[in-house]
């Protein structure tokens, strides 16, 4: 399912930008990029709201606007926190 008609806000995503870290105190740096998504559900009508019941579907907005399920496992005492997608 595409939505295209979703406010930016809702299922919101962002990039976390660039950066580099050092990895066990070695001064080679590891560069590294990211994208957050921010979870929402869908009421009957079909329109964007906050996530308010943890037996609820709950999605992130994929980058070409496709759904993307929030599975059982993803979630934290019941409900899906922002999802962070790093890349080394």
């Amino acid at each position: 399912m595409l939505l295209a008609a979703i406010p930016a806000t809702a299922g919101e995503r962002g990039n976390v930008g660039r950066g580099a870290r050092e990895r066990d105190g070695d001064p080679q740096q590891v560069p590294f990029s990211g994208t957050y998504r921010l979870p929402f559900a869908l009421d009957p009508a079909g329109k964007v709201k906050k996530p308010d019941d943890e037996r609820e579907d709950t999605f992130y907005l994929g980058d070409d606007g496709e759904l993307i399920r929030v599975q059982p496992f993803e979630r934290v005492l019941g409900f899906p926190p922002v999802r962070l997608e790093l890349k080394f």
